[in-house]
This record gives C-alpha cells, sequence and structure tokens, in this order.
C-alpha cells in the first residue's frame, strides 16, 4: 500500500523523536551520575587548593574565609590538628576529640580513612575513588545505606599540619529508584507527545505546497491547464510550483497551437476527399456527358465519308450536327476550366471598382432576343451600386443566374432583378423566375457540376449544368453568401456581392480581401 509524502515524513520525524529519546535515556542512566561526581569533585579540588593558599591555621581568625569557602563551594568542613583535637566543625556541629578513635596515636589522613566507618557507625559505606599524592589528598564517596543519601569528600593535610575534611552533598539519586524512574517515563511520554504533535504539524505545512504541486500536475496529466499553484514562492517549493505553473501555461498553449493545426489539417483532409469524391464524379460526369455528343460527332462523319448523304442539303445538315456538338462539348470543357481554377485559386479574383447597373444592362441586353422570341418579360430596377469585386467572373455568374432563369421560366412569364443592402459591404442580388418549384429535397444538390433537375441528363432546358456550380466558385471565391428558395411564384437565386463606397477605396478593400479566409462567411449556400 503506497503511503503519502506527509505520511512518510510524519513516521520519520516520530522515529527520530523516538530514538532522540532512547538515546537521551541511555546516556542518562549511563553517564549521568558520573558526570555528577565527577563535577562536585572538581569543585572540592577547587575549596581544598583555596584552602591551602587562604587558610594560615587559625580558624578563629579565618572563620570568615572559612565561611565564605563554605558559601561559595556548597561544602562543609571539618579541621583538626595533627593530635585529633578538632578546630574547625561545620560537620559535627560540636568540638570533641578523635583522638580516641585512634588509641591515642597521632592522626594522619590513611588512618583517618581506616577509623572513618567506625566513627560514624556501621551503616556509613566509604568508597575511596582517587589518591593525589601530589597534594598529599584522597577523593571518597560515603553515604548512610538507610536512608540512601550519598555524600562526596576530600581529605588532605594543610601545609600547617591540620587535617582538611572537605564534604559536600551529591545530587546523585540512583537510577534505579523508583521515583526517578517514574519522573523520566512521565518527562519522556509529555516530550514525546510535544514532539509528535509539532512533527504533525510540522509535516502538512511543508508538505502541503508538495501536495498542491502534485494536484497541479496530475490536472495537466489530464490536459486541464486551469489549476495553478496559489503558495507563496520563496523557497525551493515554490519556485518549483511556480515552475510548474508556466509549464502549464506553456503546454496549454503548444497544445492548444496543436489542436488549431489538428483541426486544419482535418479540414485539409476533408476537404482533399471533397475533391476526390468531386473528381470521380466528375470524370463520371464528363464521361457521361461527353458520350451522347462523341456519338453524334462519329456517327454523322462516318456518314460524311461513306457518302450516304448524296445532296448538298443533307451535308449541311451532318456539318451543322457536327459543329453545334463540338460547340456544346467547347462550351463544357470551359466551363468545368473555369470552375477548377476558380475553386483551385489558381484564378484569384482581380478585384476592380465597376457599376452593376453597367453590367446588368450589359447582361440583359445579350438576352434581349432570346427574351424576345420566347415572350418573356425581364423587369430590374436599378440599384446605382458599385461593386469591389472582379468584374468578369461576377458577370459571369449573374449570367448564369439569368440564362437559368430563363431555361426555367414558362413562355410568356416574367423574370425579375432586384438588390437589396444588407450591410454597410454587402449588396443582395435576386433573380426571380415564375415556373414550377424546385422540390426541397434537391436545394443543395443544385451547386454540384452537372446536377439538373431531370435525372436523366437531357437538353430539355439546354446548358450543361455546370452554371451553378460557377455561380458557387465565383461567390466563394469573393468571400460571399449565395443560395436560393421556392416563393410563392416561382424560385429565387441569390447571392451577396461586396460593396465599394467610392473608388477611393478599391486598395485598402482589395487588400482587406486578399487577408480574408478563403471560404463563405456561412453556410447559407446549402440552404439554397
Amino acid at each position: 500500500m503506497k503511503r503519502s509524502i506527509r505520511t512518510r515524513l510524519f513516521v520519520s520525524l516520530s522515529l527520530i523523536s523516538c530514538l532522540f529519546l532512547l538515546l537521551f535515556g541511555t546516556l542518562y542512566t549511563t553517564f549521568y551520575d558520573k558526570f555528577v561526581v565527577h563535577s562536585r569533585q572538581q569543585q572540592l579540588l577547587e575549596a581544598y587548593s583555596d584552602l591551602q593558599t587562604n587558610y594560615s591555621g587559625n580558624p578563629s581568625a579565618d572563620l570568615t574565609t572559612l565561611q565564605d569557602a563554605e558559601m561559595q563551594y556548597s561544602i562543609r568542613m571539618l579541621i583538626s590538628d595533627p593530635d585529633g583535637v578538632v578546630k574547625y566543625n561545620s560537620l559535627l556541629r560540636a568540638r570533641r576529640s578523635l583522638s580516641g578513635f585512634f588509641n591515642g596515636g597521632s592522626i594522619s589522613v590513611f588512618s583517618m580513612i581506616d577509623q572513618l566507618p567506625r566513627a560514624f557507625g556501621n551503616d556509613v559505606f566509604f568508597n575511596v575513588d582517587r589518591e593525589i599524592e601530589s597534594i598529599d589528598a584522597i577523593l571518597f564517596t560515603a553515604g548512610e545505606s538507610s536512608v540512601g543519601v550519598h555524600f562526596i569528600g576530600l581529605l588532605g593535610v594543610h601545609p600547617c599540619g591540620d587535617l582538611l575534611l572537605l564534604q559536600m552533598p551529591s545530587p546523585v539519586i540512583s537510577t534505579a529508584n523508583q521515583q526517578t524512574g517514574f519522573f523520566l517515563m512521565f518527562a519522556g511520554g509529555v516530550s514525546l507527545l510535544a514532539t509528535l504533535l509539532v512533527a504533525y504539524f510540522f509535516s502538512r505545512r511543508l508538505t502541503k505546497p508538495i501536495l498542491e504541486i502534485q494536484e497541479v500536475a496530475e490536472h495537466m496529466a489530464g490536459l486541464d491547464f486551469s489549476s495553478r499553484y496559489r503558495g507563496p514562492q520563496e523557497d525551493e517549493i515554490g519556485r518549483l510550483g511556480g515552475s510548474i505553473n508556466l509549464l502549464s501555461d506553456q503546454l496549454e498553449e503548444t497544445i492548444s497551437r496543436l489542436q488549431e493545426t489538428n483541426a486544419r489539417l482535418e479540414d485539409e483532409i476533408a476537404k482533399a476527399r471533397r475533391l476526390d469524391e468531386m473528381r470521380m464524379n466528375l470524370l463520371i460526369n464528363v464521361s457521361h456527358e461527353l458520350k451522347t455528343p462523341l456519338a453524334l460527332v462519329r456517327g454523322y462523319a462516318e456518314g460524311l465519308r461513306l457518302n450516304l448523304n448524296s445532296d448538298p442539303e443533307s451535308r449541311d445538315f451532318y456539318c451543322s450536327v457536327i459543329e453545334d456538338e463540338a460547340r456544346h462539348m467547347t462550351q463544357m470543357v470551359g466551363e468545368l476550366l473555369s470552375v477548377s481554377r476558380i475553386e483551385a485559386g489558381t484564378t484569384p479574383p482581380q478585384l476592380e471598382v465597376f457599376s452593376l447597373d453597367e453590367l446588368l444592362d450589359e447582361l440583359c441586353g445579350r438576352l434581349s432576343q432570346v427574351l424576345a422570341d420566347r415572350s418573356l418579360t425581364l423587369r430590374r430596377t436599378p440599384s446605382g451600386a458599385c461593386l469591389l469585386a472582379d468584374r468578369d467572373m461576377i458577370g459571369q455568374a449573374v449570367s448564369n443566374y439569368l440564362s437559368n432563369a430563363v431555361d426555367h421560366t414558362p413562355e410568356g412569364g416574367e423574370i425579375r432583378i432586384e438588390t437589396a443592402a444588407v450591410s454597410p459591404e454587402r449588396l443582395r442580388l435576386s433573380v426571380i423566375n415564375q415556373g414550377s418549384h424546385i422540390p426541397e429535397e434537391e436545394l443543395p444538390r443544385i451547386w454540384q457540376s452537372f446536377y439538373k433537375l431531370d435525372h436523366a441528363h437531357t437538353r430539355a432546358f439546354g446548358g450543361t449544368g455546370i452554371g451553378l456550380s460557377i455561380v458557387k466558385a465565383v461567390i466563394e471565391a469573393h468571400h460571399c453568401r449565395y443560395g436560393a428558395s421556392n416563393l410563392e411564384e416561382g424560385v429565387e437565386f441569390w447571392c451577396e456581392l461586396p460593396l465599394s463606397e467610392s473608388p477611393a477605396d478599391s486598395e485598402q478593400a482589395l487588400r482587406k480581401e486578399a487577408l480574408s479566409p478563403a471560404f463563405p462567411e456561412s453556410g447559407e449556400q446549402t440552404q439554397a
């Protein structure tokens, strides 16, 4: 089972605390008594050295010196002459002779050592710790077993011959003592508990920014770059959090660019697939469209070669059929080339400012004979608008709209050309003809090359079936919208055209159009 860094840090600090307490207890029980005894013995040696210098051998005269030594070193002392007569006593608090303990002999340090247990009773224990011959003194430890009181002392000979007994109570308490053990256990438990609490809060405080950085990293792994490290950045962990934030920003920007590139690639792939489909459909449609005229041309050419038509009138008929079919194929190939060049971008619009009314006058004039032959009425209202576009391309598109309206308007019917401004930059041109409606399910398909409402691809309505695909290519090249819809009296074909307020705007608009994306502003053309 995985444990968090917070848990591991807390456990580590707790183990260190327990180890510290264990080490402390071991050192205390092993060395503390010896250390205290050694320190007190050093004090006794300092006091003894002081008395060697400042004590003259007359306690009455040196009483202040002796009392100051007792206060300074926290000791008690006994001074006797070589015969055992006590001259100064802060231990027994009574003047008495020690000579009785020594059978009337002179008293020396060593004889006094031998007789101390007998002098103070059998309950007294006495251990010589160290003999110091250079100063003629002995350090010892003594005590009373019944009450557990320990003493440390020093026996030495003053230069005047007096014997000096220096003693101080030792604070050493046996480590086996129950009270001492209980106190140490209690103090250690409280210290350990306090240490664990401090370790807990310290581990939480220390690991909080690390866990925040981990959370940010997990969000980044899930491609969510909204999470940020918001802690302080004074130390290494904070600077790491700042680096994580910077990395998150850079990754977000990079992935965003990659997504945009991927989207463009997907669009290109989809476009390539559509182009492949268009090529396949084009091959199929071209094969179908060329099959009939080529068969006619071949048949009539063979008839001419075999001289099946002996009279001039028949030969003229054969030749006119061949010319008509060749003209039809030439027109179809030319229109296909126009569509291909415009869609491929090899023939970009050559923008110029021109009058829409003048262009419509020219196009309507070309249709005047056809309109008269079929008794058709063409109505339009001058717009007074100037366009900024490719005049030839727009003329070709509008001409195809008009030709399509003429082909599908019944004899004696009416065609209307209407214009209306849809924005300061766009003008909507509509060509409305009377006649039957286009089925709604067919409206999105009429912009495809070679698409005809008569699915047998006959020439009942004339044309090659490429006219509306040319309109689509031209209007998209100008980044405008187009469409078709059924009206109560017939069908409306419309497109939007770029306006120019004045010829002075031509150059600026040209640069703007050149930087615009090469696709329509909306998908309204599919709702035609």
